[in-house]
C-alpha cells in the first residue's frame, strides 16, 4: 500500500491511536494500550496473540513497564511488513475491538483506570 493510502485507510477506519511508521523497506503501524497492572495487560496480549494465530498477522507485542512496580504496565503493538496491507489495517481495528471488550471486562475503576497512551 502505498503510505498517503495507508494515512487514509488509518483514519477511515478510526484508527486514530495508531501511529503510522514509515522506514526504507518497511511500513508499521503502532499503538500502544496502558493498563493498571502487568495481569491485565498479560491477558490483553494474550487474546492478540490468540486473534494473530486465528488471522495469520503477526505483531511484535512488548509488555512492560518503562520502571519496576510503575503504573501503568503498556503493551505495545506494532503490524509492521515491507508492503502494509488492508488486513493488518483491519487486525488493528480489531486490537482496538478486543481493548474495549478487555476494558468492559474490568471495569473496576479501582483496578483499571482509562489511561490512553
Amino acid at each position: 500500500m502505498n503510505p498517503e493510502r495507508i494515512g487514509l485507510t488509518v483514519i477511515d477506519l478510526g484508527l486514530f491511536q495508531w501511529t503510522v511508521i514509515l522506514k526504507t523497506g518497511m511500513q508499521a503501524v503502532r499503538r500502544t494500550y496502558a493498563f493498571a497492572n502487568f495481569e491485565d495487560a498479560s491477558e490483553f496480549a494474550a487474546e492478540i496473540g490468540k486473534r494473530a494465530e486465528e488471522q495469520q498477522i503477526f505483531p511484535q507485542v512488548f509488555i512492560g513497564t518503562e520502571v519496576a512496580e510503575a503504573v501503568p504496565t503498556l503493551v505495545e503493538v506494532t503490524l509492521a511488513d515491507p508492503d502494509l496491507k488492508l488486513e493488518h489495517l483491519l487486525f488493528a481495528q480489531d486490537i482496538d475491538g478486543a481493548y474495549v471488550a478487555h476494558m468492559e471486562e474490568t471495569t473496576d475503576v479501582a483496578k483499571t483506570p482509562a489511561v490512553h497512551v
